[in-house]
């Protein structure tokens, strides 16, 4: 469970400060490089270590593309997996509130 960016990662956002962290993530936010859009970044620790944390991740990601376009939900922007890492990183709008993890 590395808090460490994957370098990929790095070199499309600017990561400018540590939000929160979870038992299953930490959240960052970011600025991505070309557009200077204010992102967040989820990083979910062993994303795909065994079936029922893919589970888990797939459920996730599943629901924040369904419910994408719902008012009270954040938009999900983007989602990347690391195979080295075994995380998956989820890329989404920055609201700015002061506890963004019951946005993820």
């Amino acid at each position: 469970m590395s808090e460490e960016i994957d370098k990929h990662v790095l070199r499309k956002y600017h990561v400018c400060q540590k939000l929160g962290k979870g038992a299953y993530g930490i959240v960052w936010k970011a600025i991505e490089r070309k557009t200077n859009q204010v992102v967040a970044l989820k990083k979910i620790f062993d994303a795909f270590q065994n079936s029922t944390d893919a589970q888990r991740t797939f459920r996730e990601v599943m629901f924040l593309q369904e419910l994408n376009d719902h008012e009270n939900i954040i938009n999900s922007l983007c989602i990347n997996s690391s195979n080295l890492s075994n995380t998956c990183t989820l890329l989404n709008c920055y609201t700015g509130i002061s506890n963004p993890a019951i946005c993820f």
